[in-house]
């Protein structure tokens, strides 16, 4: 019988997490709103939200709302390892989408703008990622390299 009631108050109790981590985009977008980035608010898909040119320190302020930092963008880097990047040079911009209010609820990073003087941290994003990325080139003022996965 003392099984039962534990399996019960653990399950109520996951329950109560699960319900806790739900919502955490809105307050990711609440941050992320505060500033100025170019983004794109998709008016079919008012659950979707993507924001460019992210610096490091705004990854780093939201990165302790997000229940796991295991998301990828398909064969991207997690979002942990961004996070990990993000914490080894401030210069680092990121593009990524929010999904909110959904049964997917997630934040994926899909692009990264690393210093060109910075190889060993795109030897370690490409590393950490599942396949190359679709996109690898210097951006047009040869300041960054721009890597995206689709």
């Amino acid at each position: 019988m003392l099984s039962i009631k534990f399996f019960v108050v653990f399950f109520i109790l996951f329950l109560w997490v699960k319900k806790m981590e739900k919502g955490f985009t809105n307050k990711i977008m609440q941050i992320l709103d505060e500033y100025k980035y170019p983004k794109i608010d998709f008016v079919i898909d008012p659950t979707y939200r993507r924001y460019y040119d992210v610096p490091s320190e705004v990854l780093l302020k939201v990165a302790p709302l997000l229940p796991n930092g295991e998301e990828r963008q398909n064969y991207s880097p997690a979002v942990k390892d961004f996070i990990d990047v993000a914490k080894m040079d401030a210069r680092i911009l990121f593009d990524l989408y929010i999904v909110s209010e959904r049964e997917d609820e997630r934040l994926s990073i899909d692009g990264v703008r690393v210093p060109i003087e910075r190889q060993d941290l795109v030897n370690y994003l490409t590393a950490k990622a599942l396949d190359e990325p679709d996109i690898y080139l210097p951006t047009e003022d040869k300041k960054y390299i721009y890597l995206w996965w689709d």
